[in-house]
């Protein structure tokens, strides 16, 4: 028996290096499967919050409005999506030195492996995602809240998460709706990068003719749709009979008629006026508004929960749950970085540009002499090199340009553009060898495109109880009934027959005890 349960997957002989048993492919290729989902598929980046694939769409739409060769846009005809102005935070830097390219899925042309972000897209935008033995759910959050905690982290290394958060006090859902959660169980969630938040829509009361009234939700939490919340009062008020069973089960019909006694119609007016408008009807007028929406936020998705599991790919290629400070931290760092690249990258254009003017500047001052040159020279390139004292790049650029050129050359504006150039250049390398000034940089830009982009916050965050759906119990006299067996039931009402009472075989009557339904009874 022991035999037949143990299963060998390596009978290979001895001398076989060639096979590989089937166990250790299998582990190697599981293995394989799971990082390409979490590293390629599901996870986004801290450093610009997107996943491989969105990453891909991205740069590709960008180089339709012209690659980084000079071709031109793609015809209108051919595209059927654009870019929001907001892309340009993403990609805007992607050819000044700012990105690692790395082969396509096919290796027929490169991509980024990242995109220089702008600022911290993963709390930007969120993300959900499913990947092999993790998940992520990233909220969206406002953009002028988080900008102001990376400039606060920037000026402060040692910032605390109370002082990030009286920055950016929680998720900023694009539905709007009302965070309820309690300050203390966001800060638990932000400290670890996992917990669960409470939300609800937002509404206001109409006032009617006649002393009618009206309830109208005009913002929904987050993942809830307006369709969603019809079906579920349709469930309600028309139960079905559950599988397996011969008819509604007794909750159900005391739901439905909860639900009957209050609400009289639902119906849905949202359109271009008016984003969300879910109108309900009470059945009286007299019917009392706050438990009219306790029941509908108990009952519905008109009241939620949000996960939040940050989880993503960190700055060492690791994934990973993160405290926000971990997120901040790390995306503070990659941005130091991209805007050190990218000075760098300026500076080494702005020193090509003028080794070629201070070229262009030593000839003109020989500039007959450099034109018979040219003219009367088998291999002109060394012997300009050897008259002017010019570099391989000077001379190459001189012989680029047409003698029409050559002569019109101006002194003053090339000392002019020379002056600029190294302006340009003394700022750059006074930029990278202060840190406090590259700070400066850094913090002045976020603040530009906070401004430029930001917008105002949508979610209301205000603490408030959960909506908890109360059973009214009709005060009334009752009997315990208690079997030997140990079960029990009640009936209506004293003084029974007991001897009108059945059992089931094999059980009998243990005691009765009388009282009301509202008592509370020790047995």
């Amino acid at each position: 028996m022991s035999e037949q349960a143990t299963l060998e997957f390596d009978n290979r002989p001895e001398d076989d290096t060639d096979s590989l048993a089937l166990g250790d492919y299998a582990r190697r290729a599981y293995l394989d499967y799971a990082i390409s989902v979490v590293k390629g598929r599901a996870l986004p980046d801290v450093c610009d919050g997107l996943k491989p694939v969105q990453r891909r769409i991205l740069y590709a739409m960008w180089r339709m409005g012209g690659s980084r060769d000079g071709d031109g846009a793609a015809a209108m005809r051919y595209t059927e999506a654009r870019l929001a102005p907001i892309a340009r935070l993403l990609l805007s830097e992607i050819d000044a030195g700012t990105a690692d390219f790395i082969p396509n899925y096919d290796g027929s042309t490169t991509e980024p492996r990242l995109l220089p972000a702008r600022l911290p897209f993963v709390l930007l935008n969120g993300a959900s995602g499913i990947a092999v033995g993790m998940a992520t759910e990233i909220p969206a959050h406002n953009l002028r809240e988080v900008a102001s905690a990376c400039v606060a982290l920037l000026k402060n290394p040692r910032l605390e998460l109370a002082d990030a958060l009286a920055l950016m006090p929680g998720p900023d859902f694009a539905t709007g709706g009302q965070l309820i959660s309690s300050p203390q169980d966001i800060t638990a969630a932000y400290a670890v990068g996992r917990g669960s938040l409470k939300v609800r829509a937002r509404w206001t009361v109409e006032e009617l003719a006649r002393g009618q009234w009206q309830l109208v939700i005009n913002e929904l939490p987050h993942g809830t749709s307006t369709q969603m919340v019809l079906e579920e009062i349709e469930e309600l008020s028309n139960p079905k009979i559950r599988p397996g069973k011969k008819a509604l089960a007794p909750e159900q019909i005391a739901l439905k008629a909860t639900l009957l006694n209050l609400l009289d119609t639902v119906r849905d007016e949202s359109g271009r006026e008016a984003a969300v408008r879910l109108v309900f009807e009470p059945r009286s007028s007299r019917i009392d508004q706050a438990e009219f929406v306790n029941t509908l936020l108990a009952r519905t998705s008109l009241e939620t929960s949000v996960p939040i599991n940050l989880v993503m790919i960190g700055t060492d290629g690791k994934p990973r749950q993160k405290g926000l400070m971990d997120i901040l931290r790390e995306w503070v760092a990659y941005r130091r970085d991209t805007v050190q690249r990218r000075s760098k990258h300026r500076l080494e254009q702005v020193d090509a540009r003028i080794h070629i003017l201070e070229g262009r500047q030593q000839v003109l001052l020989n500039l007959d002499e450099v034109i018979d040159t040219i003219r009367n020279s088998d291999d002109p390139r060394p012997a300009l090199m050897a008259r002017f004292d010019l570099t391989d790049l000077q001379a190459d650029d001189i012989l680029d340009m047409r003698l029409r050129q050559l002569a019109r050359l101006e002194a003053i504006r090339i000392d002019k553009e020379l002056a600029a150039q190294r302006t340009e250049a003394a700022e750059l390398q006074k930029l990278l060898a202060d840190e406090k000034a590259m700070t400066r940089r850094i913090i002045s830009e976020i603040e530009a495109d906070a401004k430029q982009f930001g917008d105002d916050r949508r979610t209301l965050i205000q603490a408030e109880q959960r909506a908890v759906a109360e059973v009214k119990v009709v005060d009334e006299p009752v009997t315990v009934i208690v079997s030997q067996k140990g079960w029990l039931r009640t009936q209506k009402g004293h003084g029974l027959v007991l001897s009108a009472l059945t059992f089931k075989p094999g059980d009998a009557l243990y005691a009765t005890f009388e009282c009301r339904s509202v008592d509370p009874l020790v047995v």
